[in-house]
């Protein structure tokens, strides 16, 4: 007869985390993906401003620039988007002070957009409770890696911490 393996069940604070963490992803990756747009939108309008053309009419920021003055400027618009995408992943400052935060950025085959590996772990009385969001294509996917008393903990200190605002 077959007798089912017991499996430990993930508790409501476990769950919460869970789901508080894919939402911040959420708008994360859609942040990261527009940054990532804009840098798309920088490079080209770099490239048409070094083979030469005048964008003056097109893009009024540029009217009063030089070709050279203009690169520049286009240049640090890209290092500002490009910035922006791995800042997407930040948490806000009441909640950042609770975790470390790693941000890995890779290109796999067949997808054009970049998948993240984003690392959060908080250090708690009871232990660390480290959050993994991995992305592919769209798809997020969030796991909590801790012992049951380190998430409760961790909770109560989101908890705290929005009760407390910025």
């Amino acid at each position: 007869m077959y007798t089912p393996l017991p499996t430990a069940e993930r508790s409501q604070h476990h769950q919460e985390i869970e789901a508080l963490f894919k939402n911040w992803a959420q708008q994360s990756f859609i942040d990261s993906m527009e940054s990532m747009r804009e840098v798309e939108h920088y490079q080209q309008v770099l490239q048409r401003i070094q083979a030469g053309e005048d964008l003056s009419d097109e893009l009024v920021a540029l009217k009063n620039h030089t070709k050279q003055s203009a690169v520049t400027l286009i240049k640090s618009l890209i290092a500002e988007s490009a910035a922006a995408i791995e800042q997407a992943w930040s948490l806000k400052s009441n909640v950042a002070r609770l975790f470390t935060v790693s941000v890995r950025q890779r290109m796999r085959d067949l997808s054009a957009a970049p998948s993240f590996d984003v690392q959060y772990q908080a250090k708690t009385a009871e232990g660390f409770v480290t959050v993994h969001v991995t992305t592919w294509r769209r798809n997020i996917t969030v796991t909590v890696d801790a012992a049951a008393d380190a998430v409760d903990q961790l909770q109560g200190q989101l908890v705290m911490t929005g009760l407390k605002g910025a």
